[in-house]
């Protein structure tokens, strides 16, 4: 089978109702000897199908295409949860300064979901600037978000989390009391050494 072809099918993969013939195709166009770039950059930024646009992004993400760079803060207001999810990885797969500037608005996302994992991706990123607008995130409505929220707040080890995670030892939820408690642990161990 010709390789344009192949990446047709694949691409027509994107839009199968069965989810994981759809994931199937992400890593199988990633390793084409020559995957059709511009048809994916142009799905992932224009298709009017959510799941093109997730599957096109991923698939770049995977081959760390120079659109990547371009297309992730735009991916981040994708109106599907879906495809904000893997622009969010991408950003911090590309790490860089503005990685916590990019990924900050998406601590408010109508998504929990989202929040969680733009908390997560905070977490992982283990940048400092993070800490004022996770601390605000220790009040959210959804208890999973607050928790993630002291979680990450304990990896990241700054002391100015001390008071917000204090106020978060004494949530409604036991888990996310807990997760403060040893949050604050974390932050004294950070100190005495």
């Amino acid at each position: 089978m010709r390789a344009s072809s192949k990446a047709a099918q694949l691409i027509a993969a994107f839009r199968s109702r069965k989810v994981t013939q759809r994931e199937a195709a992400i890593p199988a166009l990633a390793a084409l000897k020559s995957p059709p770039l511009e048809t994916l950059r142009l799905l992932a930024e224009k298709s009017t199908q959510t799941v093109e646009r997730h599957c096109a992004f991923a698939v770049l993400v995977q081959l760390r295409d120079r659109s990547v760079k371009k297309l992730a803060p735009k991916a981040l207001h994708d109106p599907n949860m879906s495809v904000r999810l893997v622009a969010m990885r991408a950003i911090v797969d590309l790490g860089g300064p503005n990685a916590v500037t990019l990924l900050f608005p998406l601590l408010k996302d109508a998504s929990g979901g989202v929040r969680v994992q733009c908390v997560m991706h905070l977490s992982n990123l283990r940048d400092k600037r993070a800490v004022p607008g996770l601390l605000k995130v220790l009040r959210d409505p959804r208890w999973y978000v607050r928790q993630a929220a002291a979680e990450s707040l304990g990896r990241i080890g700054d002391p100015r989390a001390s008071s917000g995670l204090r106020r978060a030892a004494k949530d409604k939820r036991a888990c996310v009391a807990n997760s403060a408690c040893n949050a604050l642990r974390q932050l004294e161990a950070a100190s005495a050494k």
